[in-house]
């Protein structure tokens, strides 16, 4: 993603999530919880925190790639970011397609689903790896001709109109409901009913689930969440509790073809001997939503370092790149301890 366009609108995102708590709150509603809320925004920060470093090299290669060997130089003019868009957002489907069918995979993009709530915050929450796992699926668009600066302003747009949709404050749409990934749609892909699992990963069309069979209509109210819910408002364990269930699980196998399959499996496979997946709710009425309590002492503590994590973030994405590398990597690790000491006391638990 491009950093500029990044910087320009954490300000715009802070806004925009302040304003439906507001109109949430307004409306009788309560779509945010603060740490829920916390946990989102750190797991944004742990991203974008490990972009400053592994951005770079991806898009040197990308450029690279579309250097030696695009079929044609696509140039930059309004019809190739058209074009570009298109492309990017069909790869960008079946990218996601695969982050939910492809367990390796889905240990980076689960992050994005743990939350038990839906709204703007949530948009923010992302694994720090998603780009790592997405990049091979955009290199098509290096060797058809699309240059590092046209791949990388329409990847960030692209991912940019994901971010309205994460809120259950806009209903239906009416006929844009037919053509565009829409809160409704997005809705359903983050349910965990059982009509609801693996369904609507557009981005942008939500042509491409109709398309390819994916496709859900939202009828019956959502359960948000993971069918093994985290328990935690950890973005470091958030990051890393799949990869270690897949080990575990991996190394009780008994058969080597499981252990080396486990990795490449669809999550709800079960290997020889292994139990099935316990129950999950199917309605918000069964759901137990994890929560935490701290005094209202510590929540102002809490909410002020978060707001100064929260600036630094904003400095560094906008300084970061001119940094030299020791400054950098020493900004990034300042945060980070920051991040964890902030969120220690939201490791996992038991309901």
């Amino acid at each position: 993603m491009d950093t500029r366009l990044v910087a320009a609108a954490i300000p715009i995102f802070m806004i925009l999530i302040a304003a439906e708590w507001a109109y949430a709150r307004a409306k009788g509603r309560q779509v945010y919880r603060l740490f829920d809320a916390i946990s989102d925004l750190s797991c944004g920060i742990s991203q974008q925190l490990f972009l400053l470093f592994s951005q770079a090299p991806l898009l040197a290669a990308y450029a690279w790639l579309q250097t030696e060997y695009g079929l044609v130089g696509m140039g930059r003019s309004l019809p190739v970011f058209l074009l570009a868009y298109l492309v990017i957002d069909h790869q960008y489907y079946w990218w996601h397609r695969a982050s939910h069918r492809v367990n390796f995979m889905w240990a980076a993009h689960v992050v994005h689903h743990q939350s038990e709530d839906y709204n703007l915050a949530v948009a923010l929450r992302q694994s720090m790896i998603t780009h790592i796992t997405s990049w091979p699926f955009y290199l098509p668009l290096a060797l058809l001709g699309f240059d590092a600066f046209v791949f990388g302003i329409v990847y960030a747009l692209n991912t940019l109109y994901q971010f309205w949709i994460h809120t259950e404050l806009v209903g239906k749409l009416g006929p844009l409901e037919e053509v565009l990934n829409t809160p409704s749609h997005h809705r359903v892909h983050h349910g965990i009913n059982g009509r609801y699992i693996d369904k609507n990963y557009a981005g942008f069309l939500i042509t491409w689930d109709r398309l390819y069979g994916t496709f859900e209509e939202e009828e019956e109210p959502v359960v948000f969440g993971i069918t093994k819910p985290l328990n935690s408002f950890n973005p470091f364990w958030a990051n890393c509790h799949y990869w270690l269930e897949l080990w575990h699980r991996c190394q009780n196998l008994s058969r080597w073809s499981d252990k080396i399959y486990v990795w490449f499996a669809p999550p709800e496979w079960r290997g020889f001997g292994e139990p099935d997946p316990e129950h999950w709710p199917q309605t918000p009425d069964e759901q137990i939503k994890f929560e935490t309590h701290v005094t209202p002492r510590l929540t102002r503590i809490i909410q002020g370092v978060f707001a100064a994590l929260s600036l630094s973030l904003f400095v560094l994405i906008l300084k970061g790149p001119t940094m030299p590398w020791w400054d950098r990597l020493a900004a990034v690790l300042s945060v980070y301890l920051l991040l964890w000491m902030l969120t220690w006391g939201q490791r996992p638990t038991t309901r």
